[in-house]
């Protein structure tokens, strides 16, 4: 990688030699780079955001998205069924709803749940993923950035080829523990100077039956799980077009998920059969010009997006041991979406101004016999301006109007309208001996209306939610810096927060993983900080030490009646402490890493008791991973930079090596102790 760098370096030297006809070019030689290297920032030190690159994701033990997405602070990822199962993330509290996702620039929905299932994204082409606390530091964005308290946004890696390649491919095969598989596939094609396309598959398997043991007072059951048998796969193609001036892609993209749920541990009835199967496939497009009638001011300049979207899925829940007369219960769902979305931004110099409209509809519709099927229309509008220097203050305002129509066939009409104003102030010092400050404070206000499931469905919608408003306050702190005397990178943030929110929804599990109970708390206070610290050591070429270390404390309590017994009591499944940890060492191919994720107790009710109690856990992981290097072409001039390279990876990770069979959920124990190992290629 470092002989690709310094080809890079030098081609401009070369190209500029060939103008001066009166001097002879001659090749320079290659240069060994063997200080240490200067990592990429992973943080903006004036916005609250953080992110995980594609090499960092190395270093994490994790079967998916959602495992990864642990190891980020205030991020509480509920996992539920253990292997295969439902993964959503909530931030700071605020409950997942809370947390827009976005997949290659474009939100992810549904407007079943308002949850979006983050375990159902592939792991291996992501080329990084932030996680915004706020809104973010570019204003150039849909509408629906600023609709969400946090903004999860995942990339998937864009086609890069070298010199005269016109393919690029990546295969992986993946065998573990309780019968896991897992095969991979993209391939990459150039198909023009400005035009490129990938496609990829993946297909997941896991019998699930793992072994467990749970205590219950002087009561112990010691089995294997039963009914937990999962079966997915994903596909996935795109088109890209990308120049100096313009960039465009078009997605498709389908999940197929046949899943059995697993039930809750009972003494003396362990027998479960019920399942969920799902099917979503989405359609999206993404065009920009990012100087609009104009090539030649950059810092004067209009910038201008456009974004469709399509998107259907449905959900089908069948229990076999159902209490009716029929012993049978099948609920079918199914859901539509139409997004389009639109933003302007005007942009001179350190000042920017941005417009941007959202527009979508969701309809959805059930075979169930008394069941009115409902559509939503919501527009949402974001007026957005912008003042950023490149050292010094910066700082973004943002006022979003959100307007709801909620139809059905009985012609009951409810339309809900909500202006939510944001601001964001930093600043950010010049870097003195390659060591800078930042400081940073926003306020933001989001209202959230009730997802088509907590108010529709019919083993637990309840037609009298109200909508969640949210107030939401932050204050931080970075520190970045570098000393070359002892070759170490140090990048330190910390965070305080306080969220005060109104009718706040929270699900609590009833009978099963599908069917929960939604209820209003009146008033819910949220208070905590978060600390994170990145640093990397490189004492010789070749080996590095690299360690990231977070911590959260987020006490979240309910203020809605002070004659209740949970008045002033932690709300349930939400931590007050949780932390992680990941040490890693690359040493030139060779990379060891380990890691830890601690989860203090919560409680499964609002009263804070010890009959309610959820013991706290640790998950420790270890990840080993070794590269071999082949030329594949031979004929090539011997300069690594312009010959053809081919890559072997061997992965081996061990997850749970503590093998507790912790509880996220009560009553549904984790997997313990488990392994898996990956072969990779790619040329």
């Amino acid at each position: 990688m470092l002989y690709v760098l310094c080809g890079i370096c030098l081609c401009p030297t070369f190209l500029h030699a060939q103008k001066q006809d009166s001097i002879k070019t001659r090749q320079l030689k290659g240069v060994d780079v063997t200080t240490a290297r200067m990592p990429v920032n992973p943080f903006e030190i004036r916005h609250a955001q953080q992110t995980i690159t594609e090499t960092m994701l190395q270093n994490i033990p994790a079967k998916d998205i959602g495992d990864v997405v642990k190891h980020m602070a205030g991020a509480n990822v509920r996992d539920y069924g253990g292997i295969g199962g439902i993964k959503t993330v909530s931030v700071r509290s605020l409950g997942a709803a809370h947390t827009s996702v976005h997949y290659d620039g474009l939100p992810v929905t549904d407007c079943n749940t308002g949850q979006t299932n983050i375990g159902r994204f592939s792991k291996e082409h992501m080329m990084y993923m932030q996680l915004y606390s706020g809104s973010p530091s570019d204003i150039f964005h849909p509408a629906r950035y600023w609709a969400s308290a946090s903004t999860l946004v995942i990339q998937t890696r864009t086609p890069r080829f070298w010199g005269d390649k016109k393919m690029n491919l990546d295969a992986s095969l993946q065998c573990g523990s309780f019968h896991s598989i897992q095969p991979f596939l993209h391939i990459e094609n150039r198909l023009g100077e400005h035009l490129s396309s990938s496609i990829s598959g993946e297909y997941n398997y896991s019998k699930g039956d793992y072994p467990f043991t749970y205590r219950n007072h002087t009561l112990s059951v010691s089995d294997r799980r039963k009914n937990s048998e999962v079966e997915n796969c994903r596909l996935e193609g795109n088109l890209f077009y990308h120049n100096e001036q313009r960039e465009a892609q078009a997605k498709i993209f389908y999940y197929r998920s046949l899943q059995q749920l697993p039930g809750a541990i009972v003494y003396y009835n362990p027998v479960c059969h019920q399942q969920m199967n799902e099917n979503n496939l989405f359609a999206q497009i993404h065009y920009q010009n990012n100087n609009l009638g104009n090539k030649e001011k950059d810092w004067c300049r209009w910038r201008f997006q456009n974004n469709g979207k399509f998107n259907y899925s449905d959900l089908q829940y069948i229990d076999p041991d159902y209490l009716n007369a029929a012993h049978y219960l099948e609920n079918n769902y199914r859901q539509w979406e139409y997004y389009l979305s639109n933003a302007l931004t005007y942009e001179l110099r350190a000042f920017g101004l941005n417009l941007s409209n959202d527009l979508s509809i969701n309809y959805m519709e059930s075979d169930l016999p008394d069941f009115v099927p409902p559509t939503r229309f919501t527009s949402q509008t974001a007026l957005a301006a912008r003042y950023q220097e490149r050292v010094g203050w910066t700082g973004n305002v943002a006022l979003l109007h959100n307007y709801f129509a909620d139809y059905n066939t009985a012609e009951t009409t409810q339309q809900t309208q909500k202006f939510s104003p944001s601001v964001n102030i930093g600043w950010g010092s010049n870097p003195v001996r390659l060591f800078k400050w930042g400081f940073r404070g926003s306020y933001k206000n989001i209202f959230r209306m009730p997802s088509f499931s907590e108010l529709f469905y019919r083993l637990f919608g309840t037609a009298n939610l109200k909508p969640e408003d949210v107030q939401e306050f932050n204050i931080g702190i970075s520190m970045q810096g570098y000393k070359a005397r002892y070759k170490t990178f140090v990048h330190f943030d910390a965070d305080a927060f306080h969220n005060i929110v109104s009718n706040k929804i929270v699900a609590v599990p009833s009978q099963n993983l599908f069917v929960w109970t939604m209820i209003n708390y009146g008033k819910v206070h949220v208070t905590g900080c978060e600390a994170k610290l990145h640093t990397i050591y490189n004492p010789e070429h070749l080996l590095e030490f690299s360690g990231d270390f977070t911590y959260t404390f987020q006490q979240a309590l309910n203020m809605t009646d002070p004659d209740s017994k949970s008045y002033r009591q932690q709300i349930p499944y939400t931590p007050r402490h949780s932390g992680n940890a990941i040490i890693g060492c690359l040493y030139h191919r060779t990379q060891l890493s380990y890691s830890l994720l601690y989860v203090g107790e919560r409680f499964t009710q609002g009263q804070n008791v010890e009959e309610n109690r959820l013991a706290p856990y640790w998950d420790h992981g270890l990840s080993l991973t070794h590269s071999f290097r082949f030329f594949s072409d031979k004929k090539a001039p011997k300069k690594p930079a312009s010959r053809r390279v081919a890559l072997l990876k061997i992965h081996l990770e061990a997850m749970n090596l503590a093998d507790k069979n912790y509880e996220i959920i009560r009553n549904y124990p984790m997997p313990g102790r488990q392994f898996q190992a990956k072969i990779s290629v790619s040329f």
